[in-house]
C-alpha cells in the first residue's frame, strides 16, 4: 500500500506495471473512516507525507496503530 500526498508518487505507481499489484492512495483524500477497509489485506504500507507528519496526524497514528 502506497499512501502519498504527492501526486507524481500516484501516477507513477497508476503506470507502473508488474506481477504484483499495489494499492495507492492519496492520505488528503481518505476517510479516516474507510480506512481500515482500504488497509484491509495490506502486509506492508509505505506513507510519504508532503509537509510531515502533521500533514495527516491521525490518519499516520491510525496506520502506526496497525503495526504494519
Amino acid at each position: 500500500m502506497l499512501l502519498s500526498t504527492s501526486d507524481t508518487d500516484l501516477l507513477s505507481a497508476r503506470a507502473s506495471e508488474g506481477p504484483v499489484g499495489y494499492r495507492y492512495a492519496n492520505p488528503s483524500r481518505v476517510d479516516l473512516a474507510g480506512l481500515p477497509a482500504l488497509l484491509d489485506g495490506v502486509d506492508l504500507i509505505v506513507v510519504r507525507l508532503l509537509g510531515g507528519v502533521r500533514a495527516w496526524e491521525e490518519g499516520l497514528d491510525a496506520v502506526l496503530a496497525t503495526g504494519r
